[in-house]
């Protein structure tokens, strides 16, 4: 399914928009953190990235959507 979208087979992007965003709270303010906090961190910025943070605060869940660009 993915192939026919079009889109990559692989979770590098994901891994490293993660590692990015991660990196830039914490490793470039010279911060250290525990590993818990680190996964809290991770998880508010990808909620806040997807614009589901209303609907966390809510029903702590939200719907995965798949975004398609046309060709």
């Amino acid at each position: 399914m993915r192939a026919k979208l079009k889109l990559p087979n692989s979770s590098n992007p994901v891994e490293r928009s993660n590692n990015l965003v991660t990196a830039k709270r914490q490793k470039h303010q010279g911060m250290s953190w525990s590993e818990d906090g680190s996964y809290a961190l991770t998880s508010l910025n990808a909620l806040t990235v997807n614009n589901v943070v209303p609907q966390w605060l809510q029903n702590r869940s939200f719907d995965l959507t798949w975004a398609v660009k046309a060709a």
